[in-house]
């Protein structure tokens, strides 16, 4: 018996530490998915056999759901009768359902791409969907109370199969001692704002970087990672000098080094997207880990939760006003207090805790 994994992008650390997680329980794990040559070194990190389909951007839609059904084609050929699946991505999953295996299908759900779409009766039906994908799985994973409250409503009483896990941080952080107010002081001077992850949104990313380049040149804004906007950041650092453009990095070994480069952490996603305004981002968990106070986008889920913590601010990101009065109205004594909040938070907390879907598996397989 083994768990065979289906992963949209196998650089993907949610989607690694779910493995690892599970191998280190003592299951064997067999790997099938993509390499869209984003953070590919991360791949390195997933130990055991990886079956791995080249994938990219410039595929057409036709071409890329022929590359998917390949590999689901693969997965479903290889499969035993004791074998779990465990898929990610609603996309993957519906894929599979194509093939009628009888396998008990663990699913997780971390990005409901769906809500995207333009016509709210496509956007409908694929909530449908993903409700009778829940439904027929033995267990699922959804990373964001959000999430819950969208597809069942606020406070409905949901099937015991669904687990709520939100993407916290990778245990092997605890190598590194949790950041505390003392660690370091932020400077109104010179202010080190900052983005570190899979850079898009141009709506609202760029206009704090461009507000903070062309109105606050004593302020700097530093992009760590790669994403599909990544030519656009990289432009802005050498238009700009206070922009600066550093590129991909290793998750999570690298984070302690990028976060002591930056004092503000800015994770202004798009909120006109309702998948940004119900997720529950690990930007928030790196946050308070690393002691940087958060801005956010007005209207989230994840407002509410930055509130909840008392740990940072929730702004209009698309108006270069409300940027400037966010960035003028800052003081030292509400940056510390949000600092000391972030210190009274365990590490513990912070750390993803997958004992659950492990027991529940465990619960699976007798």
């Amino acid at each position: 018996m083994r768990i065979k994994f289906l992963v949209p992008q196998l650089s993907q650390p949610r989607c690694i530490k779910r493995i690892q997680a599970l191998q280190n329980a003592g299951y064997d794990a067999e790997v099938y998915g993509f390499d869209n040559g984003l953070y590919s070194d991360n791949i390195k990190d997933i130990r055991g056999v990886i079956h791995s389909f080249k994938i990219d951007k410039k595929l057409s839609r036709k071409e890329s759901v022929k590359a998917k059904l390949a590999c689901v084609r693969q997965l479903c050929k290889s499969l035993e009768k004791d074998d779990i699946v465990y898929i990610f991505g609603i996309e993957l999953a519906l894929i599979y359902r194509v093939f009628l295996k009888r396998n008990k299908v663990i699913y997780e759900q971390a990005d409901l791409n769906y809500t995207k779409l333009p016509k709210k009766w496509l956007v409908n039906i694929f909530k449908a969907i993903d409700k009778w994908l829940i439904a027929k799985s033995s267990i699922t994973v959804l990373t964001s109370q959000g999430f819950i409250d969208y597809l069942y409503g606020e406070n409905a009483r949901v099937d015991n199969k669904i687990i709520l896990l939100p993407n916290k941080l990778h245990k092997d952080l605890l190598c590194f001692p949790k950041m505390t107010s003392k660690d370091k002081m932020i400077n109104l001077e010179k202010i080190r704002f900052g983005f570190v992850g899979a850079i898009r949104y141009p709506r609202t990313l760029f206009c704090f970087a461009r507000t903070v380049a062309e109105k606050y040149t004593q302020h700097e804004f530093h992009f760590y990672g790669t994403g599909i906007c990544s030519k656009e950041a990289e432009d802005l650092s050498k238009r700009y000098s206070n922009i600066f453009y550093h590129g991909a990095f290793r998750n999570p070994i690298d984070l302690q080094s990028v976060y002591s480069n930056i004092d503000i952490n800015i994770v202004c996603y798009d909120p006109a997207s309702l998948n940004v305004r119900i997720a529950e981002p690990n930007k928030l968990y790196e946050s308070i880990y690393f002691n940087l106070p958060i801005v956010v986008s007005k209207g989230t889920f994840l407002e509410k939760r930055v509130k909840e913590f008392k740990v940072g601010f929730s702004i209009d990101c698309t108006d270069e006003n409300c940027i400037c009065k966010f960035i003028e109205g800052l003081n030292i004594d509400e940056l510390d207090c949000m600092k000391k909040a972030m210190d009274l938070v365990n590490s513990s907390s912070l750390i993803d805790d997958e004992n659950l879907l492990i027991y529940r598996v465990r619960k699976l397989l007798k």
